[in-house]
């Protein structure tokens, strides 16, 4: 029976709770409460986390914090956006396309029958930044994987056996359970503290984002109870009941929730005064701590703030940016893509018919294609342009934007030092110059 008949079939079903009251179990491990108003047992039920500001975290409810959303969309962008392919090194310094392999297909055209490679990479990368971890289940024909369909991480638990080898047990939405080996799950695994489950980074910034919930929730009561204020009214005595009506109905054709309503005064009588008011201390310290907030999710994700839109204190225009995004390439993207790699080399690459020099690719080129005039610099000095050593053919650098071949046979060859074009000669042995023989 294939994995995906075990997938469907009749599966374990799931345990009955014990009705003791003691130990209950939590990402493999077991937690012991004291009460049944322990905190950490309303975490374990409900799947997230309870944080000191009062508010609940779970992986999805973060992402309504703007700034999370932001980070994670755009790790996830990348992943998904950057051109991959299956490769094979076929010597030390040559490298070609796998085409005739059967796992390329998967990875570069349809990993399953429901998503594009784009939308399985994503998909897999946001898991791993939420829930740690991210899971596939294999389905192969003739020891071959043809495809690869993802699973709910909360939904998995990792057993270590024994004997040190894995068991993911998969809960099914009818609550049956299923069994898998380690050898039919692509696991795609987060920051680990004992190589079996990935570290959550929403575990670690729950506060952070807690604080942000909370805050704009208050910020939200005050502008619905009209705490901005734009002042008061100040009388010398009480009002009779006449003027408090009149002045009430003024009031409340000017006042309320809309923000179009914002800043409107009332009528005043009998000797009131209107006494303009300014933002309070506690106000105030809402707009800061939202600014905290941002910075300190954006710094979980590993993203620059300019990034999340967060400019106000960034000075570092111009080279300064192009630095912060070089920053974020090389110490947030890249061990993002090397993990992946890595996931696939050992999850999806290790049959014994599979060569050991297949591995996956991502071209970092591809951060280039939204920027003309980087992309253009690029090219011009991989020609030779500017005195530097040509190490591209004028063929490899139209491939490189997707244009065909040129068939001439001085286009698969070096340029010479300092010219982005070869030179021919002709019978009178003088140089002339290929002169539409451009890229």
């Amino acid at each position: 029976m294939s994995v995906w008949d075990r997938f469907f079939a009749a599966a374990r079903p799931a345990p009955r709770a014990e009705p003791r009251f003691g130990s209950v179990c939590a990402d493999g491990g077991s937690i012991v409460v004291d009460s049944l108003t322990d905190g950490r047992l309303q975490e374990y039920l409900r799947g997230g986390t309870v944080t000191n500001s009062g508010a609940f975290i779970t992986e999805r409810s973060a992402l309504g914090v703007a700034v999370a959303w932001r980070c994670a969309s755009i790790i996830c962008g990348v992943m998904a956006t950057l051109p991959c392919d299956l490769m094979l090194r076929e010597d030390e310094t040559s490298r070609a396309p796998a085409v005739n392999h059967p796992f390329r297909e998967v990875l570069t055209v349809r990993p399953n029958n429901r998503q594009t490679p784009g939308e399985f990479k994503s998909m897999l990368q946001l898991h791993k930044l939420q829930a740690g971890d991210g899971f596939a289940m294999k389905i192969a024909s003739r020891g071959r994987i043809i495809a690869l369909w993802p699973l709910d991480p909360k939904r998995m638990e990792v057993i270590e056996n024994p004997d040190l080898s894995l068991t993911y047990r998969y809960s099914r939405r009818d609550g049956h359970q299923i069994d898998f080996a380690a050898s039919q799950i692509f696991h795609l695994r987060g920051l680990s503290w004992d190589g079996i489950r990935g570290l959550p980074v929403i575990r670690y910034m729950a506060e952070a984002c807690g604080l942000s919930i909370q805050t704009q929730k208050a910020a939200a009561k005050l502008f619905k109870n009209g705490q901005f204020r734009p002042g008061w009214i100040k009388g010398p005595t009480a009002m009779s009941e006449q003027a408090y009506t009149r002045l009430k109905e003024s009031l409340d054709e000017g006042a309320g929730v809309d923000a179009e309503a914002a800043g409107k005064t009332g009528i005043l009588e009998e000797g009131f005064e209107f006494q303009t008011g300014s933002m309070t201390a506690v106000e105030t310290e809402l707009i800061e701590i939202m600014g905290f907030t941002r910075t300190d999710i954006g710094m979980f994700y590993g993203v620059p703030p300019h990034l999340y839109g967060d400019t106000e204190k960034s000075t570092s225009w111009g080279t300064g940016i192009e630095q912060q995004n070089l920053g974020f390439l090389q110490y947030t993207i890249q061990g993002h893509l090397t993990g992946f790699a890595e996931t696939t080399k050992r999850d999806c690459l290790n049959n014994r018919d599979d060569d050991p020099r297949l591995y996956v690719h991502f071209d970092l080129k591809g951060f280039l294609k939204s920027d003309a005039a980087g992309r253009s610099a690029y090219l011009a000095r991989s020609l030779g342009g500017g005195g530097q050593r040509p190490w591209m053919t004028q063929n490899e650098a139209r491939a490189a934007e997707d244009l065909p071949r040129r068939p001439e046979p001085w286009a698969d060859q070096l340029p010479e030092i300092g010219a982005s074009r070869l030179t021919e000669t002709v019978a009178n042995d003088n140089p002339d110059p290929a002169a539409d023989k451009s890229l």
